[in-house]
């Protein structure tokens, strides 16, 4: 026959003899806890489940972890689409107002540089001046000031010469190199922040009747 410890169900086996000689009172060979065994006598051991062999409800099994090779492909198909997205869309994404200041968490993060904010309409010209010198020659002074939120490329200028009755005389468009009179690339305007350009030009021996300053 057998006796059952009632704290940890282990089962062991005990005769007659044994019973008597216990005098009523047996250790359990496993949690070492003493009880009656005549309250839980059984001729059979009891079986104890283990905890790991119960069969779980369908909803209940666990999902199987993704194979490594999965995860890889799965890996490498998010970094081509970022690319794809970077090579078709990356410029326009990058003078997105909205969308900007992210990425330029992201280019300093990485330590790779977006491409320049540019956007001539956020500019505006706040004074300029157009007066004769001696030989024929002009002074041209303007400056404006970027309202943008970001630093952005310094703007082309576009100076139209007007006779006395509004015709257009002449029409140049100046880039950054060429009014900044530097061949390395131009600098950066900062946000709010105003810039001054200063030119001497030769105009054609004509009357001038006005002058008309566009930023492009």
């Amino acid at each position: 026959m057998y006796a059952v410890c009632p704290k940890c169900q282990n089962s062991q086996a005990i005769n007659a003899q044994q019973l008597k000689k216990k005098r009523g009172k047996v250790t359990c060979s496993q949690c070492k806890h003493p009880f009656n065994p005549r309250t839980s006598l059984s001729d059979r051991p009891l079986k104890v489940v283990n905890e790991n062999e119960i069969q779980p409800y369908a909803w209940q099994k666990p999902v199987n972890s993704h194979s490594k090779l999965w995860l890889i492909c799965s890996l490498l198909a998010t970094l081509l689409l970022i690319y794809q997205v970077y090579y078709f869309k990356g410029y326009s994404l990058a003078q997105s107002t909205q969308i900007r200041p992210w990425l330029q968490s992201i280019s300093t993060a990485i330590n790779y540089p977006l491409p320049r904010y540019r956007n001539s309409s956020e500019f505006t010209i706040i004074g300029s001046s157009f007066s004769p010198l001696k030989n024929n020659n002009y002074r041209l002074q303007v400056s404006f000031i970027n309202h943008a939120n970001f630093s952005q490329a310094l703007p082309n200028l576009n100076l139209t010469l007007q006779n006395l009755h509004g015709g257009i005389i002449a029409q140049r468009l100046f880039t950054p190199k060429e009014y900044l009179k530097k061949s390395i690339n131009p600098p950066l305007i900062a946000s709010n922040k105003d810039f001054d350009i200063d030119l001497l030009i030769a105009v054609p021996n004509k009357n001038i009747g006005g002058y008309q300053i566009a930023l492009q």
